[in-house]
């Protein structure tokens, strides 16, 4: 379940609606013609539809999701959704996982293995650049940070969060950092 993608359709979706972005009150208003599930596949179904990539990870919505998931009744109703999903979903045969901001410390905290994984701005700007063919490394380096900036608290997990298994993944591939954590699922 990546619980960003859903943040962020939330916000594509706001933004389809003609919702003001700058205003809390009008997002807590819009928020309310949103008929919101998650599907089988983890994905959020936002009034029966779920959005393409292209629609939730661009520039436009960038500039907007850190308001939209910070507010209160966006997370509040996210949240719920996402532990609904597991309640139903995860069992000892079938295992879920979740990739977010605050997956392993407000999501899922009881969850038994958790990971905190690391990555520098100046990083996760060259993947991004990659991924998304984005601005300048710089100038989505200076997007990151600020959005981490704008993003701290609210339960958020940091390094320092008890219970993680941090992994630094500045020099490590994607492969890399998906065999230590199956080394460690096989192992638990």
């Amino acid at each position: 379940m990546l619980t960003g993608k859903h943040y962020r359709s939330v916000t594509h979706a706001l933004m389809c609606e003609g919702c003001d972005m700058t205003s809390q009150a009008a997002i807590d208003r819009a928020l309310q013609s949103l008929r919101m599930s998650i599907n089988a596949a983890a994905a959020l179904d936002i009034n029966g539809r779920v959005f393409e990539d292209a629609d939730i990870e661009n520039a436009r919505v960038e500039a907007h999701v850190s308001t939209v998931a910070n507010n209160p009744h966006v997370r509040e109703a996210l949240i719920a959704l996402q532990r609904h999903y597991i309640a139903h979903h995860a069992s000892p045969s079938h295992v879920v996982v979740i990739e977010g901001r605050d997956a392993g410390t407000v999501i899922a905290p009881e969850a038994g293995l958790r990971y905190f994984l690391r990555a520098s701005a100046e990083a996760r700007a060259g993947r991004r650049q990659q991924q998304r063919g984005e601005l300048p490394r710089e100038a989505t380096k200076a997007a990151i940070e600020s959005r981490d900036a704008r993003d701290q608290g609210l339960g958020r997990a940091t390094e320092q969060s008890p219970g993680l298994r941090v992994i630094d993944t500045d020099v490590l591939s994607q492969e890399q950092v998906v065999d230590r954590i199956l080394a460690d699922l096989r192992a638990f």
